[in-house]
């Protein structure tokens, strides 16, 4: 019982999963056989379960209705999900990266 994460996306459930299947580790992975550097990914997230992907990117993002700990987390607050955050802070990301 010692190897696992407990984790939740949202007030009404937990997630139990081994330690090593976390979205952070699985992000590192992916970005590591993509060629893709720490500090070049973004990850999106809102609830417990994001939190190891959050602090394994380069750049943190909450959605607006992300809980205050997630939120503490980051170094940028997107719109909430009903606002259509991902795609609001996608097009801030493309449109800064254009610009430089």
């Amino acid at each position: 019982m010692g190897n696992l994460v407990v984790t939740s996306s949202s007030s009404a459930n937990i997630e139990v999963n081994d330690c090593n299947a976390q979205k952070g580790i699985a992000l590192l992975d992916y970005a590591k056989l993509k060629g893709i550097k720490r500090e070049e990914i973004a990850a999106i997230g809102d609830n417990l379960n994001d939190e190891s992907m959050i602090r394994e990117a380069g750049t943190g993002v909450a959605m607006g209705n992300a809980i205050p700990m997630i939120k503490n987390l980051v170094q940028v607050v997107t719109k909430t999900n009903n606002e259509d955050g991902v795609a609001y802070i996608l097009n801030h990301f493309i449109t800064n990266k254009k610009q430089k």
